[in-house]
């Protein structure tokens, strides 16, 4: 495996285990005594983590195949 490669997948990793907490905080008591648009900046940045996790498990995908 190519060290790009390896980064890639280390990335995804770490942002997956960021996307985990932030999951487990929109659960929380702490987050439901935020202001309204903390909640909600923070549920975008939630999606644009999952779309950003997404896009590097397709290049992943790629690394396999190529």
């Amino acid at each position: 495996m190519q060290p790009h490669e390896e980064r890639v997948i280390q990335e995804d990793g770490e942002l997956q285990i960021k996307a985990v907490k932030l999951i487990e905080f929109t659960s929380s008591d702490a987050f439901k005594k935020l202001p309204v648009m903390d909640q909600q900046l923070l549920e975008i940045q939630l999606g644009a983590m999952i779309a950003y996790s997404n896009v590097l498990k397709l290049r992943i995908s790629l690394f396999k195949t190529t």
